[in-house]
């Protein structure tokens, strides 16, 4: 059984959102998995390390690791991270 979490800003459903719930009906080897979809919004070429390394580190903190990730435009990105559960192989 997969679980995921989308935070999101706008009422109607983003692109960004389908592609996190078709990643996440994938089914996981028999454990339990949450992942969590994450929308960075205003990057430009300036900021765009800094932004994401920064949501990196805060997931990773939360036992979070980065999945996938990609480019929505030219000033979004999406990133997927996962997390295995207590009693989960993953």
């Amino acid at each position: 059984i997969a679980y995921f979490i989308i935070e999101k800003k706008k009422a109607a459903p983003q692109p960004w959102q389908a592609i996190a719930q078709r990643f996440c009906s994938i089914r996981s080897c028999g454990g339990v998995v949450m992942h969590k979809t994450i929308l960075i919004e205003e990057i430009t070429i300036e900021n765009v390390t800094e932004k994401i390394n920064e949501k990196v580190q805060e997931m990773e903190k939360d036992g979070y690791q980065i999945k996938t990730m990609s480019f929505w435009g030219t000033d979004k990105a999406v990133l997927i991270f996962k997390k295995g559960l207590k009693g989960s192989l993953l």
